[in-house]
């Protein structure tokens, strides 16, 4: 057994943190971690990753995580109001999974913005606002 430098295992600690614990909790927050391993919830991100372009950006990848984490839960969501119980329970269910489509919603718009941008951040408001408004909302 190869014993690893310093540099080596934090790259493996790394790499674990990207592939297999947030994919990880990407199963378990939509609530299909009983049915889906970080295997496969990796692989899922991956495929959608490479369906969106497939890009380098660590910004563009991250909401492209959120993206697909929002889309699950959502789903979840509504199905979940669709076999509660009770009016409230349906209700409550239902509301929080139009929340998480509307924050879907702002996440694909954030990422169209962003691309449109060219990928670039103001540092002072924090937004993708280096083209004029109708390049951007256009």
């Amino acid at each position: 057994m190869q014993t690893l430098t310093a540099e080596q295992r934090i790259r493996v600690e790394a790499d674990i943190l990207g592939g297999v614990a947030f994919p990880g909790s990407t199963a378990v927050a939509s609530g299909y971690g009983p049915y889906v391993s970080p295997k496969g919830a990796r692989l899922h991100l991956e495929d959608f990753r490479r369906s969106a372009g497939n890009p380098e950006d660590g910004l563009e990848r991250i909401l492209l995580d959120q993206i697909a984490l929002a889309h699950l839960t959502s789903g979840q969501l509504l199905a979940k109001g669709g076999e509660a119980s009770t009016p409230e329970s349906i209700g409550v269910y239902h509301n929080m999974g139009h929340r998480m489509m509307r924050a879907l919603c702002e996440s694909i718009d954030t990422l169209r913005k962003y691309r449109l941008s060219g990928g670039r951040v103001s540092a002072k408001t924090g937004t993708t606002n280096n083209k004029p408004t109708e390049e951007i909302d256009g």
